[in-house]
């Protein structure tokens, strides 16, 4: 099942790998100069020339142009694709619709895509199977964009009233196909990425670790980790949700989250101290970032307990919950309770991004 594209659902796309990048790897040399201080406070890795030669370095880099493109691109598609399925069958149109709607892809996406993946590509490490999956996804995206294009401007001037529908008959299959083709190519390059991804943000970690001890940047990082973790297992993309690896979720974001503000209790007179705070909104900077975290950990809690309390029906052999069949109450204002949480976890990203202590 794929949600209505909307502005909420393309911002968590946005939100959740504009996090990953800017506050969940913590790097040194982020997209760009206004992101170099992400993650609280500097590095103590030494010069540009050392960063270079960091492999976790060279491969964030690499990680950058696969990342852009899917913010780029993977709502807006599945979101055409939404919109299109909304009022034609998916075996295609019978003639009897009274209309129809297609967005076209946002001018010169695509083909920035293929050509930032291709110079990607010769970048070190080589990454076969990010390199291959990277470029399914920008050969899908290049199929959909003309189709799309055509439909758009088809339905837009409503010429199915002047050939009965002859030209969306002839496209159908071939934006399904494109459709299909594209859907495995987006969630093949999120599995690519998620297998380089996790394993870089837990040296990340291991790293401030080493550098710093367990204190405010280590439980800020671990706090943004497990976030990220708790927002991928509920990800609205998926209509079933494996209930116990979320709940196993929820605990560790929530136990990161206590262990924040447990050491923050105690030590918050350093976020004050002009010779060991990040900067002199440290403690605002705090203060921010935790009740961004509570306001997302409220959201994450409302879709967890509506998962629980889910009838039989929507509960499945497999463990998973069926979330429509959840019947999660609506929020007038977030709209369905998944959403919610995913509406929170950007905002909470936002806050992040902004807030250094």
């Amino acid at each position: 099942m794929r949600y209505v594209s909307s502005p909420l659902f393309k911002f968590v796309v946005i939100g959740t790998f504009a996090g990953l990048f800017a506050s969940n790897l913590g790097c040194r040399k982020l997209v760009s100069k206004a992101l170099q201080q992400i993650d609280g406070g500097t590095s103590t890795t030494g010069t540009s020339e050392a960063q270079s030669n960091d492999p976790d370095e060279r491969l964030r880099e690499k990680i950058e142009p696969y990342i852009e493109c899917l913010n780029s691109l993977s709502s807006e598609i599945r979101g055409m694709e939404k919109s299109y399925l909304s009022n034609i069958p998916g075996t295609g149109p019978t003639g009897k619709e009274r209309s129809a709607y297609m967005p076209a892809l946002s001018k010169g996406d695509a083909t920035k895509c293929s050509t930032n993946l291709a110079k990607a590509k010769t970048m070190q490490p080589s990454l076969p199977a990010l390199e291959q999956a990277g470029e399914a996804f920008a050969k899908a995206a290049n199929q959909i964009d003309p189709l799309a294009a055509q439909l758009h401007e088809y339905f837009d001037k409503k010429n199915y009233l002047d050939d009965h529908w002859a030209k969306a008959k002839e496209l159908h299959p071939q934006i399904m196909a494109a459709f299909k083709d594209f859907n495995r190519a987006n969630d093949d390059l999120h599995t690519a990425l998620d297998g380089i991804t996790k394993p870089l943000s837990q040296r990340e970690l291991a790293r401030i670790e080493k550098e710093d001890g367990k204190k405010f940047r280590y439980h800020r990082k671990h706090v943004l980790n497990t976030a990220r973790d708790l927002v991928e297992v509920s990800n609205p993309d998926s209509q079933e949700i494996d209930f116990n690896a979320y709940s196993a979720a929820m605990t560790e974001f929530e136990k990161a989250l206590e262990d924040l503000t447990t050491y923050g209790g105690s030590h918050k007179s350093d976020l004050s101290d002009e010779k060991k705070r990040v900067n002199v909104l440290a403690e605002h900077n705090y203060d921010s970032f935790v009740r961004a975290a509570n306001d997302y950990q409220k959201a994450q809690k409302t879709f967890w307990r509506c998962l629980r309390d889910a009838p039989a029906k929507a509960k499945l052999a497999n463990g998973r919950v069926d979330v429509d069949k959840a019947a999660c109450p609506k929020d007038v204002i977030n709209g369905r309770a998944d959403q919610a949480a995913m509406k929170k976890y950007n905002e909470f990203i936002n806050t992040s991004n902004r807030s250094q202590f």
